[in-house]
């Protein structure tokens, strides 16, 4: 009874160590998303075209390649870089055991890409456009996706408070746009794409500062109409 289940256990590990140890448990393939501002703009990757922003593709994982992708976008100067990959860390079991590493760096499971979100800001062809305010501030809206996501889960923080001062708002307005952020909190923090959120953190500052100039104007006729009753 026990030869049986011994070789049954030799058969096991025997196939674990051919097979790979990363090979097992990761996928040799990775879903890797891709955003742009202004969004659809044409991505390549490897000068082949895979669709339009935002997209997500699911791309084969190889050790010894480099992917490289592309923004094409008409007006906007072509964005190219490479693909970063990093070792997996599933793989680090098998540097001892070169059957199954070697398996691993064939199927491409010893390695995984890292990042796996991509945003870009395309920068416009006309130089007179190429550096204008507006960029920056979408570009850190986008580059601090999540923690701006949990300052509005909190109400308040150093992010949002930095995009009010990018915005240039006002003490009423910061104060108007985190009221604004608040009572839409459930939608902004259920956003998955930064694009979506660039956009709508935009449309709230906006939103922010016609409505404090609009409290405003009202304030000033109400107290217009005070003093014409007095004068009376």
């Amino acid at each position: 009874m026990k030869k049986p289940l011994l070789a049954a256990s030799l058969s096991m590990l025997t196939a674990l160590l051919i097979s790979g140890c990363a090979t097992l448990f990761s996928s040799t393939t990775q879903v890797v998303k891709f955003e742009s501002y202004p969004s659809g703009a044409e991505l390549y990757i490897d000068g082949n075209l895979v669709g339009k922003t935002p997209i997500e593709v699911e791309i084969k994982k190889e050790t010894f390649h480099n992917y490289t992708y592309q923004f094409r976008l008409e007006g906007y100067v072509t964005f190219q870089q490479r693909l970063i990959k990093e070792l997996n860390k599933t793989a680090l079991f098998n540097t001892v055991m070169w059957p199954s590493w070697a398996t691993d760096a064939l199927t491409g499971a010893m390695i995984e890409f890292s990042p796996a979100n991509y945003y870009v800001e395309l920068k416009p062809r006309s130089s007179a456009l190429r550096d204008q305010p507006d960029a920056l501030k979408r570009l850190y809206t986008a580059s601090n996706f999540l923690n701006i996501k949990e300052d509005i889960a909190q109400g308040s923080g150093q992010n949002t408070a930095a995009i009010a001062k990018m915005y240039h708002l006002s003490d009423d307005q910061t104060e108007t746009f985190e009221k604004l952020m608040k009572d839409q909190g459930q939608y902004l923090i259920s956003l998955e794409s930064a694009t979506a959120l660039v956009a709508s953190i935009e449309a709230l500052t906006i939103k922010a500062k016609a409505k404090t100039k609009e409290q405003a104007s009202t304030q000033n006729n109400t107290q217009t109409i005070n003093t014409q009753t007095i004068n009376i």
